[in-house]
């Protein structure tokens, strides 16, 4: 729970609606999946930095997001926060400053890294993936590292208020293709059934090996790669308590804005 949310929580076999109205730090790390706001609220231009990144990191050591006003998507591996400039850029922001939208979770990975076969898409790494989870009806936190011949990835530039839709700023935001690139990509899968809450199935961001580029994938293809996956039996969901998102006007069901995917050069076969 952050800032006096209101947190709603879901675990495996049991519906929690717990209410904080005045507490200053995140409630403790679950085995399931946090995430500090319902996913149509950012789509609806809800871009307050509402979580500071201290806050986000007692829920898990992995993680993805956009930072305050949206300058910036964010990945979280290994405990580090990475911030991707529209500009260009990758920086660590300090655990003051804060973060519009954040999904984490500990990293406890089942079993041991599984190969990704050469030539995946981002359609084709989750067919695979889907290939090798015992059910599609709960969360599950990924990391694929190794060599992709070409990954497309985008980060949104800040934005100022009134806030525009979601919708609006992902046409003009800038995108970068990657080529031959070793790193990694973090991410979630969600059950279909999610909804408005969150995105559902994959959802990745990837950063460079040497940890100066990256950003929300919206492409990608697999050189050579492995996977390990980890299974969330759990879900909270914080609400702000602030003047604006008692006020937001918010879709549902949330609108799909499929962004331009500007081709990334021919990869080389591997």
């Amino acid at each position: 729970m952050v800032d006096g949310k209101r947190t709603a929580r879901v675990g495996a076999g049991l519906a929690l609606v717990a209410i904080c109205t005045a507490c200053s730090t995140a409630a403790p790390r679950s085995s399931g999946v946090w995430q500090n706001l319902p996913f149509t609220a950012l789509v609806s231009g809800y871009y307050d930095g509402t979580t500071p990144i201290g806050a986000a990191k007692l829920q898990g050591d992995v993680g993805l997001g956009a930072f305050d006003a949206l300058d910036g998507e964010v990945v979280v591996l290994d405990g580090h926060l990475y911030r991707f400039r529209s500009q260009g850029g990758v920086d660590e922001p300090p655990d003051s400053a804060r973060l519009a939208f954040a999904m984490m979770a500990p990293w406890v990975a089942d079993g041991d890294p599984v190969p990704v076969p050469a030539g995946s898409d981002f359609a084709g790494l989750g067919a695979f993936l889907d290939t090798r989870i015992p059910t599609k009806n709960t969360f599950y936190a990924l990391r694929i590292d190794g060599t992709f011949a070409a990954v497309l990835a985008r980060t949104f530039p800040r934005q100022e208020k009134p806030y525009p839709p979601l919708c609006s700023v992902v046409p003009t935001a800038p995108s970068s293709c990657l080529t031959a690139v070793e790193g990694t990509l973090i991410g979630f899968r969600s059950p279909e059934y999610i909804g408005d809450l969150n995105i559902p199935k994959y959802h990745f961001h990837f950063i460079s090996r040497d940890r100066q580029s990256g950003g929300h994938v919206l492409e990608m293809r697999v050189a050579q790669a492995s996977a390990r996956i980890a299974r969330l039996d759990g879900y909270t969901l914080d609400f702000p308590s602030g003047e604006a998102f008692a006020r937001l006007p918010i879709t549902t069901p949330a609108p799909s804005c499929p962004p331009p995917k500007p081709p990334c050069p021919p990869p080389t076969t591997p």
